[in-house]
């Protein structure tokens, strides 16, 4: 009996939250400043995969905050949580507008709005990323 297999339209990774965000030490007269963070992300399909490279645009509170981008290649196993870790280039004005919502609110809208790289056996297909949610941020970034 011959074997039958499919291949499955591989599904764009679930966002669930951002852990370890710092605020990297950058030398004076640098024009933007650079946040670090894992993106906790679920891989909803029935299969491993790998991740290629990411293109996040970030919004805090409705307002562009920079570019989340991931290079690195790491493997995804089938139906589970996995981090991802990013660099963020921001100007440092921009956390500044938003920096006393940051301080007095609980939490705040979080968006990321890009691309993502996925893909098995070195074939890759470009996926959307749209999520929206709320989310603590530590206030520690700021001091």
């Amino acid at each position: 009996m011959p074997v039958v297999t499919s291949c499955s339209k591989p599904l764009s990774p679930e966002f669930r939250e951002i852990r370890n965000l710092s605020l990297r030490q950058l030398p004076l007269g640098t024009k933007q400043a650079e946040l670090a963070a894992e993106l906790v992300l679920y891989n909803p399909n029935s299969f491993g995969v790998e991740i290629k490279e990411s293109d996040l645009d970030i919004f805090l509170a409705d307002q562009y905050l920079g570019k989340a981008r991931q290079t690195l290649k790491i493997q995804v196993p089938a139906k589970k949580t996995f981090s991802l870790p990013v660099s963020l280039k921001i100007l440092p004005g921009m956390l500044l507008k938003n920096g006393l919502k940051l301080l007095t609110d609980d939490q705040v809208t979080v968006w990321a709005k890009g691309t993502v790289y996925i893909g098995k056996a070195g074939i890759f297909k470009k996926l959307d990323i749209d999520y929206k949610g709320l989310h603590s941020i530590p206030k520690s970034i700021f001091f």
